[in-house]
């Protein structure tokens, strides 16, 4: 439940995270601090954007596209692999 929460809030968060990554003030950024600005986009790149999942104007004013519905399945399919591969890597080191 903890991993499940964590993946949760760190989908959720990953926009705050990208911002602040982007912060004028490291405009002469060290080589760790580019590094980590590629790190935070490539971890932004993996997880889904859940704010994209069920917006409100598409239920109250039926505004959605089918450009916005093909963005959201193909995070799922990302999502859905990163998943798969987790499961399948811990249940290749358990020991039965």
């Amino acid at each position: 439940m903890t991993a499940v929460a964590a993946f949760y809030v760190l989908a959720r968060s990953i926009a705050s995270f990208r911002l602040v990554s982007r912060s004028p003030v490291l405009e002469g950024a060290t080589p760790f601090q580019a590094y980590m600005q590629g790190a935070v986009d490539l971890l932004a790149c993996i997880l889904p954007d859940l704010d994209r999942y069920a917006r409100t104007e598409w239920l109250v004013y039926g505004t959605g596209s089918p450009e916005d519905l093909s963005l959201v399945i193909i995070q799922t399919v990302i999502t859905l692999a990163v998943l798969i591969a987790a499961a399948l890597l811990d249940f290749c080191r358990k020991n039965f």
